[in-house]
């Protein structure tokens, strides 16, 4: 059932939300004035929930 939304075409479409919802997330990570930033809780554990969202069409 999701096999066609993991096709090369299908994904290489999603580049653009991709790059855009990574620079979403550093600029939520650096707006916040200090030195320090988890890049974990702040990078890594949304990009991939939110890369899947984009993908599935979920909000």
């Amino acid at each position: 059932m999701l096999i066609p939304d993991f096709t090369f075409r299908r994904i290489e479409q999603l580049e653009g939300a991709i790059q855009r919802i990574c620079d979403d997330l550093l600029d939520a990570m650096t707006d916040g004035g200090g030195t320090e930033a988890d890049l974990v809780a702040s990078y890594a554990l949304p990009l991939p929930t939110l890369a899947i969202c984009e993908l599935l069409g979920v909000p």
